[in-house]
């Protein structure tokens, strides 16, 4: 069974929390997006990159929408949690207040799609953390711009 909210960040500040090596942890391991113990999740591993979360995934066939092609819901979900693991960078706890997604190209299933998220710093300073993510296809055409609004930071 996981842990508490409270007891999953006492163990990430400890260093007690399993990962590949350069990978970000989960925001908790029943995560829907990144987490290792949603049996039907998406399990998303993420890294930081000259100061962006990378992250690389592929939609399956359970990922379906319209035939051959992934479920909008699932690619927007994927959007915020990569997003949503820039709490990792900022170092503060958020949620996602508001994602807005511009669907240029439907997301193909079977196909690599490489993720980067970057953080707007000047906007730490503010009410809130606003982090700017585009979604690239192995083409580096942009797929989806996704612009998750999060609360102040708080301290983890």
């Amino acid at each position: 069974m996981s842990d508490s909210v409270e007891e999953y960040g006492r163990r990430l500040r400890s260093g007690d929390v399993e990962r590949e090596p350069g990978t970000l942890p989960p925001h908790h391991p029943g995560c829907y997006g990144c987490g290792p113990e949603a049996a039907e999740g998406l399990h998303v591993v993420a890294r930081i990159v000259d100061g962006a979360i990378h992250a690389s995934y592929t939609f399956e066939q359970r990922h379906t929408g319209e035939p051959g092609i992934a479920h909008g819901g699932l690619v927007a979900a994927i959007l915020d949690d990569v997003s949503g693991l820039s709490l990792f960078h900022v170092r503060a706890r958020s949620i996602t207040l508001r994602l807005v997604v511009a669907y240029c190209k439907p997301c193909m299933l079977g196909r690599r799609y490489e993720l980067v998220h970057t953080v707007d710093s000047g906007a730490v300073r503010q009410r809130c953390v606003r982090n700017v993510g585009q979604t690239t296809a192995r083409t580096d055409e942009p797929v989806q711009r996704g612009v998750p609004r999060r609360p102040r930071p708080r301290a983890l």
